[in-house]
Formats: structure tokens, C-alpha cells, sequence
């Protein structure tokens, strides 16, 4: 694992599996995966939310497919991919600390940015407004109801940004206005 302030000039980070070079079956054209995770939950395998469970499955999948995958949480995360902490917020989850953990995740999201070739960014987080990326090939998951996102977070202007729903009944719940994909339905293994 690479801290997030050292990522800029330092060591390499340290990768789970085989993220490089992939692993089974190289595809034909290898991507590179930005996954950003909601800043104040950890992700892995079994982790509390849904959202980093899939989150994690992504990972995985991408990993397991020979891609790079590239992920942005917070202390305490696991991934099979390259992970890039940021600090883990303790004590009260206050505005405050909303407010450094967004910050750790901007700076994160820019020092990935510059240090990798990135394909595309994949945010998940409740709060992707908040260290959503100026540019570049961006991809939102709406995991929560959609009432829970500001609305004007939901009417994307910019030509490569994608905002999508889980499930067909989420999207029915969209705001007027709302510019969302089709909807990709999403669960956790339950098998596991």
C-alpha cells in the first residue's frame, strides 16, 4: 500500500495480485481502471457497504482479466489491484472530517491522474461531486437512492461523464432533469 502523500514522488505502490501483467487470458487491449471509493469507508471483500463490496468485485475482476486496476479508500481497505490509501478518518465523522477526507481523495485522484495512463475513472461514492475530476473519461455509480444525490449532481453537462443507475427501479426514481445511462444492475456475492 502507498499512502497517498508519498504517491507523488516516491516508492511504487505495492499491488495485490498480478496488476501489471493480469492474470488468465490477456485481453486484447488492457485498461486502466480508476476506482475511487466513498472516502470514509474501508473496501475489500467484506466490507460493511454494499458499494465497497462491489466496489471490490471490480477490482478483482478487472485484476483477474489482466487490466490495471488502480483504487483510491482509505486506510484499513484491501484490494487485488494497486491500492492508494488515504488517511482513515477516527473519532467523529463530522462535517470536518467529510470535508479532509473529500480533500485527501481530490489530491489522490490528481497524483493517480499524472502518475498513471488512466483509461477511465470510475467513482462510487455518495459524495463523487466533491472530488469529481474536471475532465477526462469519467464513469458514476449510483449505488444509493437517487433522492440521496443532490440533484444537480444528476445533470451532468460534460460530454465524458456517465452517471448510472443499479437497477431499472432506481432509475425510475431520477429527478426531472437527471441525464443517467442505461441502468447496471449490481449486487454482492452472496455465495462468498
Amino acid at each position: 500500500m502507498l499512502p497517498m502523500h508519498q504517491m507523488p514522488d516516491c516508492a511504487t505502490p505495492l499491488t495485490g495480485g498480478n496488476a501489471a501483467q493480469g492474470t488468465g487470458t490477456q485481453p486484447a487491449a488492457t485498461l486502466t481502471v480508476l476506482n475511487v471509493a466513498y472516502p470514509l469507508a474501508p473496501v475489500g471483500p467484506d466490507a460493511v457497504g454494499g458499494a465497497e463490496q462491489v466496489l471490490s468485485m471490480l477490482d478483482r475482476a478487472l485484476v483477474h482479466a489482466g487490466h490495471r486496476s488502480i483504487v483510491i479508500a482509505c486506510r484499513g481497505s484491501s484490494t487485488s489491484g494497486t491500492l492508494v490509501e488515504i488517511p482513515a478518518e477516527n473519532g467523529m465523522l463530522d462535517e470536518a472530517a467529510k470535508r479532509r477526507a473529500q480533500e485527501a481523495h481530490r489530491k489522490a485522484i490528481a497524483a493517480a491522474r499524472a502518475r498513471w495512463p488512466i483509461d477511465v475513472v470510475h467513482l462510487h461514492g455518495i459524495d463523487f461531486d466533491a472530488y469529481l475530476p474536471d475532465d477526462g473519461p469519467t464513469l458514476v455509480t449510483l449505488h444509493l437512492p437517487l433522492d440521496w444525490y443532490p440533484a444537480a449532481a444528476l445533470r451532468p453537462t460534460r460530454g465524458d461523464l456517465w452517471l448510472h443507475a443499479v437497477s431499472p427501479s432506481q432509475q425510475k426514481t431520477a429527478p426531472s432533469g437527471a441525464r443517467l445511462t442505461a441502468p447496471i444492475p449490481n449486487g454482492v456475492d452472496i455465495q462468498a
